[in-house]
Formats: C-alpha cells, structure tokens, sequence
C-alpha cells in the first residue's frame, strides 16, 4: 500500500502548486456535496482559435451531467446550470497553453464578470467552469487535457477542438467528480499472477465501472467510498467476522442498505480498507453481474482507490469481480467468500462471508 499513497502524493504535489483561489481543499465546507448546487460554464475562444461547440450542445451536454448527478446521489444533489455566451479573450491560444490554467481561468472570469455575480472567489456559485478550444500541442504547454480542483468550485474542460460539435459529458462529470471531492479511480497492476502482489504498483486510473476511471457516461459510477464520504449512500464498517449483506451501488432508485462494506486491512496504515461492491449496470459483463468488486483505498477526502483483479491479475480487468462462491484471501487473515445473492432491480443485493483476524 506504500506504493498506492506514494502515487497519491506524487498527483497532489501537483495540485499544490495553484493558489488561492484556485487551490485544493481538503476540508470542504459542509453542505459542499448535498443539495442544489448554483454552476457556471463559462465559454471563450482564443484571439486565435475557437471552438466548433454550440451553445445547444453545451446546454444539452451539462443537463446530462446535471441529470447524472441527481441519480448517482439518489437526488441528494442538484444543479441549477448557467452556460455563458462566448467570450474572446486577448490573447492567443499558445500564450494561454503555456501561461497555464490559473491565468487561463483570471481572464475568463474577468471576461463573464460584466454579465454575471463574479469576483475573485466566485461570487454565488458553488462550480465555475470554463469551456475553451483545446490548443494546439507544443513544447512548454502547461494546458493539456482537462483538470480541476479537490473540494474546489473551479473546473476545466476543453472541448470543441478539431471540429467537435460533441460535447464529451462523460469529461465533464469526472472533472466536476473532482470538485466535489473525488480523486481518480485506478487498479493494482501487478505482474506476478497476484492481485495483491506487494510487488504491484498503483495505476492511477483504469477503472472501467467508475466515472472516476473510465467508465462511460451512462454506465460509470461514483464508488462506494465516495458515495460515504460525500453524505449519498452509507457503507458498513466490518471489524467481526460474520455474513454481511449488500446492495447495488448504481441505481438511482435502491433503497437497500448499506451499498458497500469496508475492511481494515492488517498490517496497514489506519484506514486503509478493502472496499466492497456491486454493480449491475453493465449488463453485458457476466462477471459483473454475477459478483462484486474489491477496492483498496485509503479513507481520506480527495484519496483515489485501486481495484483488484481478482481473476486474471495483471491482464484484463474486465472479470476482476469476485464470483459466486469464489473466495478472497490476503494472507494476513482476512477472507473474504461471496456466498448468495438475490433481489430484482432495483434492490438486487449479495452476501459476503468474511472472515477478520
């Protein structure tokens, strides 16, 4: 697990280099994830460059962000969304890519601050993001790709670049995933056959079932661990041995209870936990409708987690469910054994016996 909070460290550092009021936050205020949140999506084009999006698709594109929202929070949040006209700024697209994305988002709000309630800070809104023509790849560009900040309001999402008229949602709602508190959602990679090998390295994304990692805009999720510390779904702490029950992480509708078991996992720091759940949302994967997924995760705000592949390590992680009545050992004293499952949508559930030193 040193490995997994050194990667951690390693993409933070990063984040620590922008300042107020653009910085990381690892205490957001309360409320921060809950209720109805007030967001802008600011536009602009370079003096030299502009995007191919319309205003139609941007609207129509954030109101499927909104719309995934409430129903990975089972309606425990909300956004009103105000996308601004166009704005040109001063200056060319090369100068804004390698003065980078705080000097990038100062002239952005300048630019909307005539036309709506901004200052420094943000004014009234809870999220600011600014929408711009990716620019063109060069040596000394700070701009790539999209970021935003932990716990913060502020997001950054290029779009419209090479003749696009798509607007990508599913980007929108990782770096919007951000700003509420998320961090990334990788794998262990391993290359010795164990999915727990000491000798694996924490990728920092790949998980292909979470919005976090790369599942797609429908079908990807928050995980359990999230969903826990952002106030949406409650996991049960698991330090007896016994048979626990869960259910399914992403339906907006399961009123089932708790969505994910953790377990402190031996000989680790404090709070490090394997994290348990299912999902059903992708219906084609066999594995993923039969079984569940073990994460390992730090239990700290903005902290990513790593999913095991508990069938074939190290080489697809399409079957890296725990199946029926498949049994997870980490050598240290905890099993864990999937032992039935049932339910119809939207309450389907599984039970888990495990077993803790």
């Amino acid at each position: 697990m040193a490995s997994l909070i050194a990667a951690v460290v390693a993409v933070t550092a990063a984040e620590a280099d922008f300042r107020y009021p653009y910085d990381v936050r690892t205490s957001p205020p309360q409320g921060w994830t809950t209720g109805l949140k007030q967001v802008l999506l600011i536009r602009a084009d370079f003096s030299d460059l502009s995007s191919t999006l319309s205003l139609a698709a941007t609207v129509s594109g954030m109101e499927k962000v909104r719309q995934k929202y409430v129903a990975m929070s089972y309606g425990l949040t909300d956004m009103n969304v105000t996308v601004s006209p166009v704005y040109i700024l001063p200056n060319t697209a090369s100068y804004y890519a390698k003065a980078g994305w705080e000097v990038l988002a100062n002239a952005m709000v300048a630019a909307a601050s005539a036309d709506y309630p901004l200052d420094a800070d943000g004014g009234v809104y809870d999220r600011i993001g600014f929408q711009y023509p990716p620019p063109p790849k060069a040596a000394g560009n700070i701009l790539s790709g999209g970021i935003a900040m932990c716990g913060n309001k502020w997001f950054w999402i290029p779009g419209g670049g090479g003749g696009s008229t798509i607007f990508q949602v599913i980007h929108a709602e990782h770096e919007i995933g951000h700003t509420y508190g998320s961090g990334h959602d990788g794998y262990w990679r391993v290359t010795d056959g164990d999915p727990i090998s000491p000798y694996g390295k924490a990728h920092e994304t790949g998980n292909p079932y979470t919005i976090m990692g790369g599942g797609g805009p429908i079908k990807g999720d928050f995980t359990a661990k999230a969903k826990e510390q952002f106030g949406w779904a409650q996991s049960q702490l698991v330090i007896t041995s016994g048979t626990y029950r869960l259910y399914r992480i992403d339906h907006p509708q399961t009123v089932g209870t708790p969505k994910g078991l953790k377990v402190p996992i031996p000989g680790e720091a404090p709070g490090v936990y394997y994290w348990l759940e299912m999902r059903r949302n992708f219906t084609t994967n066999s594995y993923e409708q039969n079984g569940l997924n073990i994460l390992k995760a730090y239990d700290e705000f903005r902290i990513g987690t790593c999913l095991l592949d508990l069938n074939t390590p190290g080489s697809s992680l399409a079957d890296a469910a725990l199946q029926l009545p498949q049994t997870f050992s980490d050598g240290k004293g905890v099993t864990i054994r999937a032992t039935d499952k049932g339910g119809v949508a939207p309450e389907e559930w599984m039970e888990v016996e495990i077993t803790v030193p």
